[in-house]
């Protein structure tokens, strides 16, 4: 759910910036995907993994996003490479860079970032 939200407002930015100002895709991609960690960050922290973890937290957290962030936009950009019709159609390429995306956030969210000390 959290990443669901985390692509919602994603998808929101890139949709208002294409196609209400005609920005290119990577252009969009630097404005919406750090809107989408702060989003994912806080949702995670008070929901998911209910962890107080303050600044350093968020720090971790910021740090571990990169790992999914070269995941996101290596297919990302692959996509908009590789299909050029898809540079104007930017959330498409959003889908599948999300994903997989996605699925290393989570891990290392998991493991790394909201990891409880053990007693």
């Amino acid at each position: 759910m959290v990443g669901a939200c985390g692509f919602i407002v994603e998808a929101s930015l890139i949709a208002l910036l294409q196609y209400g100002f005609e920005w290119r895709a990577l252009a969009c991609r630097a404005v919406s995907f750090p809107a989408a960690v702060l989003v994912t960050w806080w949702l995670n922290h008070r929901y998911t993994f209910t962890i107080v973890g303050g600044v350093r937290e968020l720090l971790r957290y910021l740090g571990t996003q990169g790992l999914g962030l070269l995941t996101n936009l290596v297919a990302f950009t692959a996509l908009v490479r590789l299909v050029p019709e898809l540079d104007r159609r930017a959330l498409v390429p959003l889908v599948v860079g999300s994903a997989l995306g996605l699925a290393v956030n989570f891990v290392l969210a998991k493991r790394v970032v909201f990891n409880k000390p053990k007693q």
